[in-house]
């Protein structure tokens, strides 16, 4: 009788979080609407790559709301062993994304007509293009299985005749293509990265958590920079290639909040590629301005290759060295930049690596945090994602790696000889932090 009577009161919870989401889901999409023209496609712009540049921080957050109220409505709503066998299977996923992209079958659909492909058609691309041999049962199971997860679509194609047997063609949905390496902002290095070395430290969380090591360490024996660096440099490029897939995704929302017109020489510490001050040039558009990429010597070649590619090989020099040595850090900059970079190391190695940057600044010098921010956003959308992001730092990371909230950053800040100027969460998981240097 009790547990009737919980059932009946969360549906009626259930009933009245749902009318307020319908209302407060007519009125987003009544402002939304009005916002733009009747010519524009309105699911272009949500399905745009950039599409969180396209509302403002109110709509933003208005959106994000919505989602928090639809997860208590559903929560309420599915029963709790279902969503605990949900939760014991979400890794599934990974695995059939992880299948979907070594097969290559993204761009296999992307590389046909927009009518798609069927089964049949896909194990003979395959045959033909990369010699490989699948079965066609096995095949047309994972490639619905993409579908069930989003994915693709499939579509029904007319159909023989003389037979009533339906078929059907599959093409990549606009997340499908978020992994498709033909798309120039893809995250295929990112998804591969972390269901290959990194997904499998996952297994070892329980021992993670007895032993106070990182799963990385514990199952390759060395370090993850070690084993980049000097064990397998060419998963190290591929490392490199998934930060510069991220850094290319969520570029935009950073942009939103800091203006760099203002700086003539940038310098991104630990910048990778070089794919931040690609964008930020792309953006400023002012030919004086120039900057350094800072980063260890071994991807110095590739850094270059990128540079030239982009135009920028005349503007953006390349300085190799270690963010621990303090002799190595460029000067002559009024701006640096650290982008997910702190997350990598303990309290004591950060204020090492931000005191070393304090040390080329001026009092007007600007240093620019880019940093995920533990319950520095106020929507549980986004901070659930961060809850997850600090578990993989705790799995791949060095002892004492994490998400930090923003008391934490403030004293690792204050310890390194610098001072919090403003905190700015974006349309993402990262926050601004404008740090700058105290004056003696």
């Amino acid at each position: 009788k009790k547990t009737y009577k919980t059932q009946q009161m969360k549906k009626k919870i259930a009933f009245v979080s749902f009318l307020i989401l319908i209302t407060s889901f007519s009125v987003f999409l009544a402002l939304f609407f009005k916002k733009y023209d009747e010519e524009d496609n309105i699911f272009e712009i949500l399905n745009a790559k950039d599409s969180t540049n396209n509302i403002s921080w109110i709509e933003f957050m208005i959106g994000s709301k919505l989602l928090d109220l639809l997860d208590f409505i559903r929560n309420l709503l599915i029963p709790d062993d279902i969503r605990a066998i949900q939760l014991s299977t979400d890794y599934w996923k990974s695995y059939i994304l992880k299948a979907i992209l070594d097969l290559k079958l993204i761009d296999t659909f992307n590389e046909a007509d927009s009518k798609g492909l069927s089964c049949k058609d896909v194990r003979e691309v395959l045959k033909e293009r990369d010699g490989i041999m699948v079965d066609q049962f096995f095949l047309c199971r994972l490639i619905k299985a993409g579908t069930s997860i989003g994915l693709f679509k499939k579509q029904l194609y007319p159909s023989n005749p003389h037979t009533t047997k339906p078929v059907y063609k599959y093409l990549p949905t606009s997340l499908g293509n978020i992994f498709s390496i033909r798309n120039k902002d893809n995250i295929y290095s990112w998804a591969n990265m972390i269901t290959d070395e990194t997904g499998l430290s996952y297994h070892l969380l329980t021992d993670v958590v007895r032993e106070g090591k990182s799963g990385f360490s514990l199952q390759t024996g060395k370090e993850i920079w070690d084993y980049y660096q000097n064990d397998n440099p060419a998963d190290g490029i591929v490392f490199n290639k998934a930060m510069e897939n991220l850094s290319s995704r969520f570029i935009n929302p950073i942009l939103d909040n800091v203006d760099f017109r203002i700086h003539n020489r940038i310098c991104d510490i630990g910048g990778g590629y070089g794919t931040i001050l690609s964008y930020i040039f792309d953006q400023s558009q002012n030919d004086n301005q120039s900057g350094v990429v800072f980063d260890i010597p071994h991807i110095k070649d590739q850094i270059h290759s990128f540079l030239s590619n982009k135009g920028l090989s005349n503007r953006i020099d390349i300085v190799s060295g270690d963010f621990f040595d303090q002799d190595t850090i460029p000067d002559s900059c009024d701006a640096y930049i650290i982008k997910s970079v702190l997350q990598d190391w303990s309290d004591y190695d950060s204020i090492k690596i931000l005191s070393n940057v304090a040390s080329k600044m001026s009092s007007t010098d600007r240093l620019y945090l880019f940093e995920v921010v533990i319950d520095g956003h106020s929507s549980n959308f986004i901070e659930k994602e961060k809850r997850l992001l600090d578990i993989l730092m705790m799995v791949v990371g060095k002892a004492g790696a994490r998400q930090r909230t923003l008391i934490e950053f403030t004293a690792i800040i204050k310890a390194s000889g610098l001072k919090l100027v403003s905190h700015s969460p974006t349309k993402s998981v990262f926050s601004i932090l404008e740090v700058q240097k105290i004056s003696n």
